[in-house]
């Protein structure tokens, strides 16, 4: 399941756009922003990343195969945890170095 939902997203030109556009605009954010401000947008975006992609979790299990293929409550759990791992991580890693390197740059 967890395979499909990737395939999803990654197929999805809305879902990547979208993805692209949160990314470059908190990476613009933090270089232009304050040092104190820098850190409070990177800690903003991990939650809005976790809660935008739990939005989209629950609209890709509304899709009509689901409906068809019924699913276990524990598996949908199990592969929440693994969908926002593999989506969220990278960005939030890019997103926390980034301002780790502006951070001690600016010393």
């Amino acid at each position: 399941m967890l395979e499909l939902l990737l395939k999803t997203f990654l197929r999805n030109k809305s879902y990547v756009f979208s993805y692209y556009q949160i990314i470059v605009v908190t990476c613009l954010a933090i270089t232009v922003l304050p040092l104190w401000l820098k850190w409070i947008v990177a800690i903003i975006f991990n939650f809005f990343v976790n809660a935008w992609l739990k939005i989209l979790f629950k609209k890709m299990l509304a899709n009509d195969f689901f409906t068809v293929v019924p699913l276990n409550d524990q598996i949908k759990d199990s592969v929440w945890v693994r969908f926002s791992k593999w989506v969220s991580l990278p960005p939030v890693l890019v997103i926390l170095g980034l301002t780790a390197i502006l951070t001690f740059l600016r010393r």
